[in-house]
């Protein structure tokens, strides 16, 4: 069962859980994802091909559109 940030922290420290090891979990999940991205670090070493262009295909090549030619107003 997950703990929810304002319940109280399951080592029985009587703080919330967001004061007291929130941030040591987070640190653990953050160091599992991690290693799980090591291990198909492997198969990322493979070249892929490229696609044709990166470019998007409905840009426009020309001038660049102005909103207006009138002169800003300044905020008061």
């Amino acid at each position: 069962m997950k703990v929810g940030p304002n319940e109280p922290c399951p080592c029985g420290s009587g703080k919330k859980y967001k004061k007291c090891c929130w941030l040591k979990d987070r640190e653990t999940e953050a160091e599992a994802v991690r290693e799980n991205r090591n291990v198909g670090a492997v198969a990322a070493d493979v070249p892929k091909a490229k696609p044709e262009s990166f470019a998007p295909a409905n840009r426009s090549k020309g001038k660049k559109t102005v909103r207006s030619d009138a002169p800003r107003r300044r905020a008061v």
